[in-house]
């Protein structure tokens, strides 16, 4: 029997190439991989911050609307405030095992604080209600608990107006206007 040996010269390189394409594809796969991962990963830890944020509105605003007597009058005594150098006025966790939490700082005023900037907050704003107080500017800050990726969200309380009689009024509390991301 005779044996003839077949032109196997191309065989070779062929494999090789077919090998090098194969692991390039797989390295930019895997590289594309890790990147979705990790902006999966970024908005996974906003959305937790944000509903954070939002939860400490929630109950910064559930506390306001506590603060008042059974003929539905605002006691300025209950309404959240600021004590000695107890800085925020609300703060919590939520998530499972406490993963995200919210730290709300509250200022009171009694001019329309919309359209002013940081500087007139600052001046014009009170840690604690006061008779003439119209609004509670909310400000929310959430944090994801796992890389302290933060949001922060501000929102206005209205008080009932002057001719409602404002807070110790006997007007049902108002509520939340213009929520706002900063």
């Amino acid at each position: 029997m005779n044996f003839r040996a077949r032109d196997d010269g191309g065989s070779m390189p062929l494999a090789v190439l077919l090998s090098m394409v194969t692991v390039a594809v797989t390295a930019v796969l895997t590289a594309t991989l890790a990147i979705r991962i990790q902006e999966t990963r970024f908005q996974v830890q906003r959305v937790q911050a944000l509903t954070a944020a939002q939860a400490g509105l929630d109950v910064a605003t559930a506390r306001i609307m506590a603060a008042h007597d059974t003929s539905m009058l605002f006691v300025i005594a209950e309404l959240p405030c600021v004590t000695g150098a107890t800085r925020p006025v609300v703060e919590g966790v939520v998530g499972p095992a406490g993963s995200a939490a919210y730290q709300v700082d509250i200022a009171y005023f009694a001019e329309d604080p919309h359209g002013h900037d940081d500087d007139w907050h600052a001046a014009n704003g009170t840690d604690c209600a006061e008779a003439a107080t119209r609004f509670a500017v909310l400000s929310s800050t959430g944090s994801d608990g796992n890389d302290g990726s933060s949001r922060v969200l501000t929102a206005t309380f209205v008080f009932p107006t002057p001719g409602a009689g404002g807070v110790g009024s006997s007007a049902a509390p108002s509520g939340l206007v213009d929520v706002g991301e900063r």
